[in-house]
């Protein structure tokens, strides 16, 4: 990827300015700054903590959909039940994916809790200060639960790569099972489930994990493999609303990291990368257990969230809590006066509302979507 970057990205949507070459040349030293502690941390895990291979992953529940579709939004509300759920945040996805290291940071957070949490109020107000327009398409934080996709960033795997290397060569990254090999996926995916026994160990070994990724919509038969007991929750959303929302979030993400700046640009690519993620995992989903799917409707999500987490527990046989019960019910009054900053249109990216139709038609008509949006929207 550094090659192809630096000698071969003429014509690509990544070419080197000096703008790419220098944030090429950051991104290489922090990723080698941030794995060689990793990889110490890893190492002294097999010495010390071995036994966190023994830990059974149960039930875990994970929830994807095509990219925008409201993963955030659900994980969060279900991660405030701290009674039945654990889920990785960003801090220890990056910084310590490791047994030792998440050992390490908790204890710099208990003397750091102790003289009145100065630190952690620094990196609050730093991010809301630095993070504004990231904020206003998705909420950014090292303390905030975050797609755990992005540990397989750790071995050069993850799908969020595309956003500093948008070549070809990342395609079977993005695609997954249905471009790679089941012994490719289940080594990938193995170091992942690694990854969330080393988080339980430390977390909470009776806990249920919760874990939502758009990146898992092309790992579905991986999952279950590695996880028999797993609860997949699966969110679709109008493509109409969905993809403008995507492209205009991942080419801001990807010229961000030093690619091309026009947004109609991104569109062909961004749309040949995502094409598997609305009909591949609803085709895997089905005939599965009952009460271990759940293909849900972001509209009704977010029109009556408290209603469809309900609705989750009961299908996943899971006990609510009264004290959860009046947290959920809180959440739920405070999303009806929520108002997103982040605007976009079909127009802006080269889209029309004929093509969306006719490349999406299955979509529609399985779940009777409105065919007559396509004008300025909002999450």
């Amino acid at each position: 990827m550094f090659y192809k970057s630096l000698f071969a990205s003429r014509g690509t949507l990544a070419p080197l300015t000096p703008k790419r070459f220098t944030i090429l040349l950051f991104f290489l030293v922090v990723y080698i700054l941030i794995e060689i502690p990793n990889r110490i941390g890893f190492l002294l895990d097999e010495i010390f903590f071995r036994d966190y291979r023994d830990i059974e992953v149960k039930t875990p529940v994970f929830i994807t959909a095509f990219p925008r579709s409201g993963t955030t939004f659900l994980q969060r509300l279900l991660a405030r039940d701290e009674e039945q759920f654990t889920y990785m945040k960003f801090w220890e996805i990056l910084f310590a994916p490791s047994i030792t290291q998440k050992k390490f940071w908790r204890a710099v957070g208990r003397i750091d809790q102790r003289h009145g949490s100065r630190v952690y109020n620094y990196i609050i107000a730093t991010e809301k200060k630095k993070l504004k327009k990231p904020h206003e398409m998705h909420e950014l934080g090292l303390f905030q639960a975050e797609e755990d996709d992005q540990i397989l960033f750790h071995i050069f795997f993850g799908a969020h790569l595309f956003h500093m290397f948008p070549f070809k060569e990342i395609r079977p990254i993005l695609w997954f099972e249905l471009a790679l090999s089941p012994e490719k996926c289940e080594r990938v995916m193995g170091f992942y489930k690694r990854c969330v026994q080393r988080h339980l160990y430390v977390f909470g070994k009776d806990k249920l994990f919760l874990s939502k990724n758009p990146a898992f919509t092309t790992k579905i038969k991986t999952l279950y493999k590695l996880f028999p007991e797993a609860k997949i929750i699966c969110l679709v959303r109008n493509p109409l609303e969905a993809i403008p929302s995507a492209i205009s979030f991942m080419s801001f993400v990807a010229c961000t990291a030093g690619g091309a700046s026009d947004g109609p640009g991104w569109t062909p690519q961004i749309l040949e990368w995502t094409s598997p993620c609305y009909i591949y995992p609803l085709e895997q989903l089905e005939g599965r257990p009952h009460d271990r799917t759940a293909v849900l409707k972001y509209d009704n999500m977010v029109e009556d969230p408290e209603q469809t987490v309900l609705n989750i527990y009961t299908r996943f046989k899971i006990k609510m809590s009264p004290r959860f019960q009046q947290i959920l019910h809180e959440e739920a009054k405070g999303q009806r006066h929520h108002k997103s900053n982040h605007v976009y249109s079909l127009k802006e990216f080269g889209l029309t509302r004929e093509q969306i139709l006719s490349d999406y038609r299955k979509i529609f008509d399985t779940f009777d979507f409105d065919t007559e949006s396509g004008n300025r929207q909002s999450d």
